[in-house]
């Protein structure tokens, strides 16, 4: 960090990375009031679970020492979780769908709405989110990401409050069935 306590950028503002056994994590921000995580793996030691178009060569024990590995205490300080399958030729050859540009005003709207007061939870969303920490291996730390992560969603569709399917959405977002470590 610099000499000014006002300033919060790091002297070296570029990404750090980062390699912990087979998981890669990268900070993706100069700022330390705004660090992000990115953390990427595959979800088997052969890297080939979860592809429709290869058979994944991993023993049950092998699995079971791979995802040892990680901890549930670990993947609940995650806010989002998502499985990205290899894509295809057709997906890759493909046309851009859309420009960063609008997605960028799309953001810039959202943290206009949410520094201006999070949107409060319906009563739908608040009982939802009661049944997923009752049903789902979901910590108190769990809970408060997932209403985060509701909120966010809400405030990037531009609603007043957040709905049962912005907290949906948000439960959508934690760890994948293959790294369930019950």
């Amino acid at each position: 960090m610099t000499g000014d306590s006002t300033n919060s950028e790091f002297v070296n503002p570029k990404p750090v990375g980062c390699k912990l056994g087979r998981v890669f994590c990268r900070v993706a921000s100069a700022s330390r009031d705004d660090d992000h995580v990115v953390v990427t793996m595959n979800m088997c030691p052969c890297g080939a679970r979860g592809d429709p178009a290869v058979t994944c060569t991993c023993s049950p024990q092998r699995l079971a020492a791979f995802r040892d590995k990680l901890s549930r205490a670990l993947l609940d300080r995650f806010d989002l979780v998502v499985s990205a399958p290899r894509p295809r030729a057709s997906e890759l050859a493909a046309a851009a769908s859309e420009s960063s540009e609008p997605v960028r005003g799309r953001v810039l709207a959202a943290r206009e709405r949410l520094s201006c007061g999070a949107p409060r939870p319906t009563a739908e969303a608040e009982e939802l989110l009661t049944r997923a920490v009752e049903r789902l291996p979901l910590s108190a730390r769990g809970r408060a990401r997932v209403a985060r992560v509701a909120r966010t969603i809400a405030a990037l569709s531009g609603a007043d409050a957040v709905e049962a399917e912005h907290l949906a959405e948000a439960l959508s977002y934690r760890s994948p069935k293959e790294l369930d470590l019950r």
